[in-house]
């Protein structure tokens, strides 16, 4: 009788820890905050990045470090302020680097936010900033969106930058090289085309330059593109590529696929999500609109998965659905939809800026965001987003669920006290529709 209840203890013990192997979680710390940049430290640890408002009156903002288990358990944040009185400081996205962790993003000297400018930051692993260089060209605005590492440990950045020539003011095409200690190697820019341009993503090339894709021509509602660059180990322009969907089309993530080859992720046409798949040379090989019987979807990020196979993460909301939902989908070698999973919670928007693919042979998913909600103020008819970090880590099919257990069971002959069990559902999700990818 012990035996068999300690047995019932132990088996309780492991359930328990199982339910929050795979959970949704609300950062509320700080005021109006969000999540924005993650990346796997290794299989158990994550760290992630974002923002928060440092006071009620919501007009300054730091930005933060936090990690998280496998578990669910965030560590406390570890806030990033300017040196500059009242200023903002944003980091848009950051990496893991052999000194810690670099980082790009802007920089505000005041409360009105007058000019924001882009910098670079070099963290050690104890989150202190080793460097800060401010890289902004111009007077007014600039900012770094995205961050890649090359094998010569340079870094490139892009983002967008605004000539104090043009009237009106717009943003432009942005992109630099820069040294471990913030030097500037050299800088691109582009202000021939027309509205807002913007580069969102960028990634080392194999002959030391880099591509970079983003939006050229933005403007909300109808027009825009997707714009991909590639430019040599100089910084000089190799060739560009303009791909044109019928509407506001813009670009936010890029990756390199297995097959040696490009993946760009986005919105095209009136808010629809995107994937885009081309040759190094930037030619078309498939690319694909989604959801088209939805309100509005856009992917942000992607990732390789086996066997071919890619996961983008993003929003979406329903014609008949007031809120938005975090978005996880994933599709074949050519784009078809293998599943699609939506998250959070009724009368909030939440929404999906980046994520992390848990290492193999665990895997499942990390995703970062931000879910709000819109509170009335005493103002009739004035209401105030006030935000929240929220993340998500699911199983490797996208779902909250662990795997339906089946086992064979098989008794020693030599010694009668001892069983095999042998798991015969490693993948099986009972709750699964679609086939059990």
């Amino acid at each position: 009788m012990k035996s068999k209840l300690l047995a019932l203890l132990f088996l309780f013990s492991l359930s328990l820890q199982a339910q929050v192997k795979y959970f949704e979680k609300i950062l509320s710390e700080k005021i109006n905050m969000n999540s924005n940049s993650i990346i796997a430290l290794n299989d158990s640890t994550f760290m992630f990045s974002g923002r928060f408002m440092i006071d009620s009156s919501l007009t300054t903002f730091h930005s933060y470090f936090a990690s998280i288990t496998s578990l669910g358990v965030t560590s406390e944040i570890h806030v990033f302020s300017s040196d500059t009185v009242g200023g903002d400081y944003g980091i848009s996205e950051f990496i893991s680097t052999d000194f810690g962790f670099a980082a790009t993003g802007n920089i505000s000297p005041d409360f009105i936010d007058s000019g924001i400018s882009a910098i670079f930051l070099a963290i050690d692993p104890a989150l202190n900033v080793a460097n800060f260089t401010d890289i902004g060209i111009s007077d007014v605005n600039d900012c770094g969106y995205s961050i890649a590492q090359n094998e010569e440990s340079n870094f490139f950045i892009g983002g967008y930058y605004m000539p104090t020539f043009l009237t009106p003011l717009r943003e432009k095409l942005y992109l630099t090289k820069v040294s471990p200690s913030g030097e500037k190697l050299w800088e691109y820019t582009n202000w021939s085309y027309p509205y807002n341009c913007s580069f969102r993503a960028v990634l080392p090339a194999p002959d030391g330059g880099c591509y970079a894709a983003g939006y050229i021509g933005y403007n909300v509602p109808s027009t825009g593109d997707f714009v991909l660059v590639k430019l040599n180990s100089n910084g000089t322009e190799v060739w560009a590529k303009i791909f044109d969907f019928d509407g506001s089309d813009f670009a936010v993530g890029l990756i390199k696929t297995p097959d040696n080859c490009l993946m760009l992720c986005g919105q095209s046409g009136i808010y629809k999500a995107h994937l885009m798949k081309v040759a190094l040379n930037g030619d078309t090989i498939w690319n694909k609109q989604y959801f088209p019987n939805e309100d509005r979807s856009g992917f942000l990020k992607v990732a390789s998965m086996p066997n071919n196979t890619f996961v983008a993460i993003g929003s979406i909301k329903s014609n008949d659905d007031p809120d938005m939902d975090l978005l996880i989908t994933k599709v074949d070698s050519v784009g078809n939809i293998r599943w699609v999973r939506r998250y959070g919670s009724p009368f909030y928007h939440d929404y999906g800026y980046d994520f992390t693919p848990v290492p193999q042979p665990l895997g499942g998913f990390v995703v970062v965001g931000r879910s709000d909600t819109i509170v009335p103020t005493s103002t009739p008819g004035v209401y105030l987003t006030l935000g929240r970090g929220y993340i998500v880590k699911t199983n490797c099919m996208g779902l909250l669920t662990l795997p339906q257990a089946a086992f064979t069971i098989s008794q020693d002959s030599n010694l009668p006290a001892r069983f095999l069990f042998t798991n015969q559902s490693q993948y099986a999700y009972p709750d699964s529709i679609d086939g059990g990818y």
